[in-house]
């Protein structure tokens, strides 16, 4: 390839996750690298999100000329309409990650544009835990010949062979939920909490208005806890921050919006509790898979407000999840 000519292309539709992939990538494009020089090796790779300066990584991209492109889909667009020099006509690999996410939140015009710069002679892959009807369709619309892969863990496979009823989630993960009145749901938070000091928790909200609001009210409850916030309107190197205290942590809490929902490899987190349950019932299941990964135990609890949320747990059992009240919930 010439100078400028990118690759591959990974697509991701948070900068979380992207900045994961890439760290996790770099390492393999640097060592299928011909530089011999260890400062060039390390430009294969390139990272483009939001939240920076878009010239900047137009300049850079000029500079460093990376052969890999991890990206969300937004700096993904801007940078290819802004800079001259880069081409993707001899792009060999496309991924999208978190599929059904991307096209969930409003992404299918810009891929649908990054796309159609691409040659049509390449290898696709779309990779998501959720399979829903748009990710089906961008799949028969974009995909030559494609082959679906289903991956399932060890512990469901062998459930299945003996006959026991398997899910979509791992059997070492313990699923719970408490109804409580909507004025008394702070204080049952606080009081999880206390009962967790020494545990890793990932606590989830609906609005980034609830992570500041909560955040604050548990600091100020709590004077020897403190918990880290992370949504979509805090700037992008408080995010990052963020996100990299609480990962290195062994023990704390993380309050969060659906940002941290999907695909983040957070090691150690031992309970995750979803304060508000998520509007989108698929959200629930990628929610607390941020716990029980690689066969360790993990717990989640889930908040419902015992006026309108009661028959959650009936509708999730619809869907295949089975869900137990805590000790001294009355099950519905």
């Amino acid at each position: 390839m010439k100078r400028h000519d990118v690759g591959a292309l990974i697509v991701s539709p948070t900068r979380e996750l992207a900045a994961q992939i890439h760290a996790v990538a770099a390492p393999f494009a640097r060592a299928l690298s011909k530089a011999e020089d260890d400062s060039e090796k390390d430009k294969v790779s390139m990272l483009l999100t939001g939240g920076t300066d878009v010239a900047k990584d137009v300049a850079a991209f000029a500079r460093d000329s990376p052969l890999v492109l991890i990206a969300t889909p937004g700096r993904l667009w801007d940078v290819m309409q802004r800079s001259r020099e880069l081409s993707v006509k001899k792009c060999e690999l496309l991924i999208l990650d978190e599929a059904d996410r991307l096209l969930g939140m409003g992404f299918m015009a810009t891929l649908n544009n990054i796309i159609a710069r691409l040659p049509k002679q390449r290898r696709t892959g779309l990779f998501s835990a959720t399979q829903t009807e748009e990710v089906t369709e961008l799949a028969r619309a974009g995909l030559r010949n494609p082959v679906r892969v289903t991956v399932r863990d060890a512990l469901n496979a062998a459930a299945k062979a003996s006959g026991e009823k398997t899910g979509k989630l791992p059997t070492q993960l313990q699923l719970l939920y408490r109804v409580c009145p909507v004025d008394a749901k702070l204080w049952h938070l606080v009081n999880f909490i206390k009962e967790h000091r020494e545990c890793k928790v990932i606590v989830y909200f609906l609005t980034c208005a609830c992570v500041d609001f909560y955040e604050s009210a548990l600091s100020a409850v709590l004077s020897d806890i403190h918990p880290i916030a992370l949504h979509g309107k805090m700037k992008q190197s408080a995010r990052e921050a963020a996100l990299g205290k609480f990962t290195t942590q062994e023990a704390g809490i993380l309050m969060c919006t659906d940002i941290a929902a999907r695909g983040l490899d957070i090691p150690g987190v031992d309970w995750i509790v979803q304060f508000d349950p998520p509007q989108d019932p698929a959200a629930f299941v990628h929610r607390v898979g941020r716990t029980a990964r690689m066969g360790r135990e993990g717990s989640a609890i889930v908040f419902l407000t015992s006026n309108s949320e009661a028959s959650y747990v009936d509708f999730l059992r619809i869907r295949g999840v089975e869900i137990k009240p805590t000790p001294g919930t009355r099950e519905h």
